[in-house]
């Protein structure tokens, strides 16, 4: 029984040391001083590398914003951001590369697709071997992940030719849209230099969508790519949802991503949101409703507050008085098809013009 005793306080005692030691780490301010305390010892590698402690060291550690990059633009940070003075440097020094044009094979024949969390995913020219031809060659497009701050890259292994055939090919493939996402909550982060992503493709054909996903971190299972579909988009393209114009594929509709889910506006005199939810490994498809009163000028945003909500702001005009305002509904959660008017704000003249500018 003394044995035993002891065996049980040498374990509480690791125990406590260990949790000690991870408040410590988490008060590093980099993840390159986590990594000389990784090296130091295997006790502390141990401790490091435990997927728990490395999604709440990045939680309270995330990267610096140097800017926000729009198209292939980048807006660097301006004075009075912390990170002013490391954009500016950044700036003096050549800048950012978007295109990764000096690392990536066939310079030149990239095109910028989007941009998250310091990545850049750009797309080639279709790839010549393969049975896809017609618009259905977009499903041969090569994509590449880019660092641009690094000048690093991942060129994309092609959609699995099983995984294609749920793109019909004996319909018309109406739109392909390439863009970037953020891990699902339940992928376990093993690395404190770099975090996983998601390339999420989306097939728009007339009677359904294709979800294509391929993870950064499904080498291990051997499955990078995986697939899914949304019947139910037969129905909206039989109800004439989706008009001529605009909003008629989902490359010019306005995505948004607001807590973890993103949203198309179809049409929105038709009063229809497209959610794919991608806080799970795989997404799913639904739709919404969008208020009744929302119009052309009208953007989905995230809602301030504890509770994870959705708003849409809309951008109104009196034509006696030439007056601009904005007035915001929000989604209430536990009815996803009742939205609540939340108020008006009034708008100077001086930023209407900025603001007509930049919608």
């Amino acid at each position: 029984m003394v044995y035993g005793s002891a065996r049980l306080t040498e374990k509480q005692d690791r125990i406590e040391i260990e949790r000690v030691e991870k408040h410590i780490f988490l008060l590093l301010d980099s993840p390159a001083n986590l990594a000389r305390a990784c090296a130091a010892s295997p006790t502390f590698r141990r401790v490091i590398t435990d997927p728990y402690f490395l999604r709440r060291f990045h939680a309270l550690h995330p990267p610096p914003l140097l800017g926000i990059v729009s198209s292939d633009v980048f807006l660097p940070a301006e004075p009075q951001h912390p990170s002013a003075a490391a954009a500016s440097e950044l700036i003096k020094n050549g800048g950012i590369d978007f295109t990764c044009g000096s690392v990536l094979p066939s310079a030149g024949q990239w095109q910028f697709c989007d941009s998250r969390e310091g990545r850049v995913l750009l797309s080639g020219d279709p790839r010549p071997e393969g049975s896809c031809c017609g618009s259905h060659r977009a499903l041969g497009r090569p994509l590449a992940v880019c660092d641009p701050l690094h000048q690093r890259y991942l060129v994309l292994p092609a959609i699995p030719e099983d995984l294609a055939t749920f793109v019909d090919h004996g319909e018309h493939l109406e739109d392909f849209t390439a863009f970037l996402a953020p891990p699902a909550k339940d992928e376990q982060d093993n690395s404190f230099l770099s975090l996983p992503f998601r390339v999420m493709c989306v097939a728009q054909c007339a009677t359904k969508l294709v979800l294509f996903v391929f993870f950064s971190r499904g080498a291990r299972s051997g499955q990078q790519w995986r697939v899914s579909t949304f019947e139910d988009w037969g129905a909206l393209s039989e109800s004439n949802y989706m008009m001529e114009g605009n909003y008629r594929h989902l490359t010019t509709a306005q995505r948004s991503y607001v807590h973890g889910c993103f949203y198309w506006p179809i049409y929105p005199r038709r009063k229809k949101v497209l959610v794919l939810d991608a806080r799970e490994s795989m997404p799913r498809f639904s739709m919404v409703d969008f208020p009744l009163r929302v119009h052309m000028s009208s953007f989905l945003v995230e809602a301030a507050g504890e509770q994870e909500r959705l708003a849409v702001v809309s951008l109104y005009r009196n034509t006696d008085t030439d007056e601009y305002h904005l007035e915001f509904d929000l989604l209430e959660n536990d009815n996803e098809d009742r939205w609540e008017p939340e108020g008006i704000l009034f708008l100077p003249l001086r930023y209407v013009k900025s603001c007509k500018n930049n919608w």
